[in-house]
């Protein structure tokens, strides 16, 4: 059987057209739109496109002069440092005085500004690895024996495992690479699992008292408790497997009277904390009842 074509068996309009004989005209461009309309000669219309290109202009100008001025705050904040010697500086001023220095000035320098700030603060690991990433970057294998160093904190073993790993391989030290590949798609895993179970709390989570500062206890206390609508406050802390050295938070909240929308007053809470640790927050009664009963049981009343 051979096959029609689309076209023979459906003819366009215009063919149908003019096997009747008849006379086609193109219709006429559409008339003045209401601007024109409205202005008359006054009326540009290239206006709002020039309008755009200016602001996006002014935009951009802005955007460029604030990172210049923040260079130029920075740099002046680096030559402040430098002046300064380094038992006179805080452990975040001689943070700043590494950072800046590997920002502004040679690798050797900010190398040995990470070394300084290490022998000074050892429990920092952070400065352990920005040393092995900058001797790595120069071809130096040394910076592998800082990058082992920096594996003391979990939360800098998978991307020093990474780094050492990159290293090896381009050097063709395969064994030695996979030793480090192992470890790090091991960390890997422990991170993801480490992120799920911070993602979120439930009724079947364990909850225990908080492990806070008294100082910080109060702060988070009395900004929940500022709110209109609060009557008492508990707070908590999720029982998790890794990494219980940064805690999650959980507060509990009783509230005033009849409250037409409790999410609402809950949204409110947590936009007005701004906490360094992960936080949630529960109203009592509802859905998180069996949550706010645990939180009670468990946690400690602030209000």
């Amino acid at each position: 059987m051979s096959s029609t074509r689309q076209l023979e068996v459906y003819p366009s309009f215009l063919d149908r057209i003019k096997a009747l004989g008849m006379v086609t005209t193109l219709p006429e461009g559409a008339g003045k739109g209401a601007a024109p309309s409205w202005l008359g000669r006054i009326f540009n219309p290239n206006i709002p496109s020039a309008r755009l290109a200016a602001a996006a202009t002014q935009a951009e100008a802005k955007r460029a002069n604030a990172q210049y001025a923040s260079i130029l705050a920075r740099k002046k904040r680096l030559l402040a440092l430098e002046k300064r010697k380094h038992e006179e500086l805080t452990q975040a001023e001689h943070w700043e005085l590494a950072v800046y220095t590997e920002l502004y000035r040679a690798p050797a320098s900010a190398c040995a500004q990470y070394q300084a700030y290490h022998e000074r603060f050892p429990e920092d690991d952070n400065a352990a690895f920005a040393m092995g990433r900058l001797l790595l970057a120069q071809g130096d294998e040394t910076g592998l024996f800082k990058l082992t160093r920096a594996c003391r904190n979990p939360k800098l073993i998978e991307k020093s495992c990474s780094m050492a790993y990159k290293f090896l391989a381009k050097q063709g030290r395969d064994q030695e690479a996979e030793f480090w590949r192992t470890k790090a798609q091991r960390q890997k895993e422990i991170n993801r699992v480490a992120k799920r179970e911070r993602a979120s709390v439930s009724v079947g989570d364990g909850f225990e008292a908080p492990n806070l500062s008294p100082a910080y206890l109060q702060r988070l206390a009395k900004l929940l408790g500022a709110h209109p609508k609060v009557d008492q406050v508990w707070l908590a802390q999720k029982k998790v497997k890794h990494f219980p050295e940064e805690p999650v938070i959980v507060f509990a909240v009783s509230l005033k009277g009849y409250t037409f929308s409790k999410d609402r007053v809950l949204n409110d809470l947590l936009r007005s904390i701004k906490c360094e640790h992960t936080l949630f927050g529960v109203v009592k009664g509802g859905r998180s009842e069996g949550i706010c009963r645990k939180i009670f049981e468990h946690g400690t009343r602030v209000k």
